[in-house]
């Protein structure tokens, strides 16, 4: 019951940062700043809310060692986040949607690195409809022509945004 709760709490922080890149980048590619900083403050009270709800449940003070892990863990989170962000302002979703698939790789990867463990018959199932339903998907787009470069927005210089 214990990781059928985590794995629920994980994958909800999980698609919220999804859904926070691709509108974040929506807002961005339009210049709509309001937007971009009402969504980014919409996901950090949300994220903010659901861990100060799971703190009273399991909550032990980390050591100087725990905080740097924890620093180094938000840094990097923060600057993939932004990474993706970047990503999804440049590139048509369906062209980026299977690289955020290797993330199920990855957790294969350090869950049996870090702990020995390997998915049960299911996981690799599910797993494998998910990566080949967004392949087909990208395989149709590709084919319909509707996968086209995406145009970044003109960042405006320096001059072009003093007012006289």
């Amino acid at each position: 019951i214990g990781a059928l709760i985590f794995d629920f709490i994980f994958w909800g922080f999980g698609f919220l940062r999804m859904g926070t890149s691709g509108f974040t980048a929506q807002a961005e590619g339009r210049g709509d700043d309001q937007e971009l900083r009402n969504t980014l403050g919409r996901a950090l009270l949300i994220a903010a809310a659901g861990s100060l709800a799971l703190l009273p449940f399991n909550f032990t003070m980390p050591d100087l060692g725990g905080f740097l892990l924890l620093a180094m863990v938000g840094l990097l989170g923060g600057v993939g986040g932004i990474a993706f962000t970047e990503a999804l302002r440049q590139a048509p979703v369906a062209i980026l949607a299977p690289f955020d698939y290797t993330a199920m790789i990855w957790a294969v990867v350090f869950g049996y690195t870090i702990w020995a463990d390997l998915p049960d018959g299911w996981t690799i199932t599910g797993s494998a409809i998910v990566i080949a339903s967004g392949l087909y998907v990208l395989h149709r787009e590709t084919r319909r022509g509707r996968v086209v470069q995406a145009v970044p927005r003109a960042v405006p210089k320096p001059a072009d945004t003093m007012t006289p």
